[in-house]
């Protein structure tokens, strides 16, 4: 009995021993800090831009109509098709109005007939009057029937002018340039005029992009200006560049030609236009695109790589490794994105190292080996 108390006591001292050694040895084998990549923050030359939502407008769009009354002739154009300035359009069935033209015509030879007739008469009178042989009563007359036939013939003559040109508006022509719609009436329909619209034809190149900017935009430059941390830009010296629904640019790029002098109390934006040349017509008018305006002046910033930067309740962070190898949570304010890399307005320093990757490994207030970034990750466009 005693000897198998003695041989549980030695098993006993032995199972302590190797647990005392067992943590020894996981104390000197802890493992080492995880290591990262970081890349050192410095200011990098950008061109500040902002973008918009705009939709292309038409520089020139009429609407088409008759302006006297018939029955359509015919239809003298292509739907769709681009035309010129005079090009024929429309012909309204113009007898009724040659018709009025040829009395104009009848009615202007007899008032000028008649008005030959009172110069002749008082031509012959002029003579008598200082021969003494008629009486000043029938002078007066005859010089008052040579002036009722001379507004004779003026009042026949505007007349015929105004039938002449009632026919000329029988024939409908382009009023500029540009691409016609399809025809909004059939042949051998009645036209009234100024209500009925024949057609709509605008004008392609160039063609207007219209957007809003935002108050907050409007406060920022200005303020910018005033602190001189920018220079004052004239709208045209921007950059104005268009990015259609497929995402890529429009190869053309624009100048500002208009902007509002007030703010709408509505929307709180302030209306602003762009021309740009469209001499393929691929710009049409109601087209929804994104508007790129960039200023033409360099600027300073903070960049940091789009994959490098974390959210969660507090809003946009970083992890920043400090002197002491040790990770650090900065809470930022991000500004523009220029190509992979996103411009830090507030919560970073320059000089500062972000955590670029090994992001999953690491926690605020741990230790880290870091690594210098060797491929240069701000080597990006700038837009």
């Amino acid at each position: 009995m005693p000897s198998i108390l003695c041989r549980a006591a030695i098993c006993t001292l032995a199972m302590f021993a190797i647990s005392a050694c067992s943590k020894e040895k996981a104390a000197s084998f802890e493992a080492p800090p995880p290591a990262v990549i970081v890349a050192t923050v410095k200011k990098e030359s950008v061109k500040p831009f902002v973008e918009f939502v705009g939709r292309t407008q038409a520089t020139e769009d009429v609407i088409i109509k008759a302006r006297v009354k018939g029955n359509l002739l015919s239809r003298l154009f292509a739907e769709g098709n681009n035309i010129k300035a005079g090009d024929l359009l429309f012909e309204i069935d113009p007898a009724p109005y040659q018709s009025v033209v040829n009395q104009r015509k009848a009615a202007m030879a007899q008032a000028q007939a008649t008005y030959d007739i009172a110069v002749i008469k008082w031509q012959r009178s002029s003579k008598l009057h200082k021969a003494g042989t008629i009486s000043e009563m029938d002078f007066d007359v005859v010089v008052s029937n040579k002036i009722s036939a001379e507004a004779a013939v003026e009042a026949a003559k505007a007349s015929l002018e105004a039938a002449e040109l009632d026919l000329s508006y029988t024939r409908i022509v382009a009023p500029i340039d540009g691409r016609v719609s399809r025809s909004l009436v059939s042949v051998g329909a009645l036209i009234s005029p100024d209500s009925t619209e024949l057609a709509t034809l605008v004008q392609l190149d160039p063609i207007w992009v219209n957007f809003q900017a935002s108050e907050k935009q409007m406060v920022e430059t200005q303020r910018g200006v005033e602190q001189n941390t920018m220079q004052q830009i004239s709208p045209d010296d921007l950059i104005m560049r268009v990015r259609l629904a497929d995402g890529e640019y429009y190869g053309e790029t624009g100048t500002i030609d208009f902007v509002d002098n007030r703010i709408d109390q509505s929307t709180g934006t302030l209306s602003v236009r762009a021309v740009f040349p469209n001499p393929n017509s691929m710009l049409l008018p109601g087209q929804y695109v994104t508007v790129n305006m960039t200023s033409p002046q360099d600027s300073q910033a903070l960049l940091v790589p789009q994959s490098s930067v974390q959210e969660d309740q507090q809003g946009k962070f970083l992890l920043v490794v400090n002197d002491q190898q040790e990770v650090e949570k900065r809470v930022v304010t991000m500004g523009l994105r220029f190509g992979i890399n996103w411009s830090v307005k507030k919560g970073l320093e320059e000089g500062d190292k972000v955590i670029v990757e090994g992001l999953q490994k690491v926690r605020p207030g741990i230790k880290v080996n870091i690594q210098e970034q060797t491929t240069k990750a701000f080597d990006t466009p700038k837009a």
